[in-house]
């Protein structure tokens, strides 16, 4: 998988808040051009386990359990080795690979324990709880796809209909997306404010992001983008700031100032580029040609290649 940790790097670079939603980060490792799909697709099953986020709420904690990281995940021979490069590559992006100590691992328990699983897939053993329906779902997702989709989805649903919190999320994706079930935005979104009620605040900037593409509501979207804001969900700011900065009034340029301020501290790139502007021309801040040489210069160092045309390099 040559090349895997750098574009892992330039992801959390970009998007820190990806390595704690899999399904986007997984979506970032496809649309970074990366050639080797079937190595892809080996650590796919370890990238959606959750991990890259785990490591990332520890390094915020400042609490290390490389133990937790494999407890009640299936790892088996086949995947161990992938798994655990996955692990230490994040560990190396989060700058503190010298404490990463792979736990000892009975595979060979993990695997009774999946196959196990497999079987009360087949029996009808009563209702179970949402954690229960879930890993039962779980189960069913191979590195060459998904074995039984019918139970697959099944299963998914009732742990969301029990509030599951990463089967809701799960759900609401396929209802938008139209995948094992028929495509219905609206339930979508009533599955993922859910979401929000239970925590999960980047799901604020996909309600937003459905009400934009899927529903052409720009009242919605202007008004669950300024909640995800408000939520400080990175990935909101700059949208948000635009919108303001695209009216073109004073007062807008004084908000979109101030959410480009806050953007840029969160280490976004666009954002460096375009408060660069505003103080360049003057838009919503007082006029510094030497604020704006500054931030062109972040900008061009972390990657943005119109900041570099402008600064030289």
């Amino acid at each position: 998988m040559d090349g895997f940790e750098e574009i892992l790097k330039c992801i959390y670079v970009e998007d820190p808040n990806a390595f704690s939603v899999p399904h986007r980060l997984f979506a970032y490792l496809c649309d970074h051009s990366y050639e080797d799909r079937e190595g892809l697709l080996k650590i796919k099953d370890a990238i959606l386990s959750g991990v890259c986020g785990d490591l990332l709420e520890m390094k915020k904690n400042n609490r290390f359990d490389f133990q937790a990281l494999y407890d009640g995940r299936l790892i088996t021979g086949d995947n161990l080795d992938e798994y655990s490069r996955l692990v230490r590559s994040t560990c190396g992006i989060l700058g503190f690979e010298d404490r990463f100590v792979p736990p000892a691992i009975n595979t060979e328990k993990e695997e009774k324990n999946k196959s196990n699983s497999k079987i009360t897939l087949r029996k009808d053993d009563g209702e179970k709880n949402a954690d229960e329906y879930y890993n039962l779902a779980c189960v069913q997702k191979t590195a060459k796809g998904i074995e039984n989709a019918e139970l697959y989805i099944g299963y998914m649903k009732k742990a969301s209909d029990l509030g599951h919190r990463s089967a809701m999320h799960t759900m609401a994706r396929f209802l938008y997306k139209g995948k094992y079930v028929e495509k219905d935005v609206k339930a979508a979104i009533e599955l993922l404010i859910r979401c929000v009620e239970d925590g999960q605040v980047g799901c604020l900037y996909e309600i937003a992001d459905l009400y934009h593409h899927e529903l052409n509501d720009s009242d919605k979207y202007f008004e669950f983008l300024k909640k995800a804001v408000e939520a400080d969900v990175k990935e909101a700011k700059y949208e948000l700031a635009m919108l303001y900065y695209n009216n073109g009034l004073p007062d807008d340029y004084v908000k979109a100032v101030q959410i480009l301020k806050s953007s840029v501290e969160d280490g976004d790139i666009n954002s460096m580029y375009q408060l660069a502007l505003c103080y360049r021309f003057g838009q919503g801040v007082t006029m510094n040609m030497g604020e704006a040489m500054e931030l062109l210069r972040q900008a061009a160092k972390n990657g943005h290649s119109k900041a570099r045309e402008i600064v030289g390099g």
